[in-house]
C-alpha cells in the first residue's frame, strides 16, 4: 500500500516540523482509518 505509506510519512514529517502536540491527534486519526498497526510499526523502527 504505497499510498498509505506516503500518507504516514507525510504525517510524521508534518509532526517533526510542527509542535509535538500534534502526535496524539495523528495517532487518533490513524486508528480511525484502521492504520494503527502501520503507525506502531513506524514507532518500533
Amino acid at each position: 500500500m504505497p499510498l498509505v505509506e506516503a500518507a504516514v510519512n507525510f504525517a510524521f514529517t508534518s509532526i517533526e516540523l510542527n509542535h509535538p502536540d500534534r502526535v496524539p491527534a495523528t495517532v487518533a486519526l490513524m486508528e480511525e482509518d484502521g492504520h494503527s498497526l502501520r503507525l506502531t510499526d513506524m514507532f518500533a523502527r
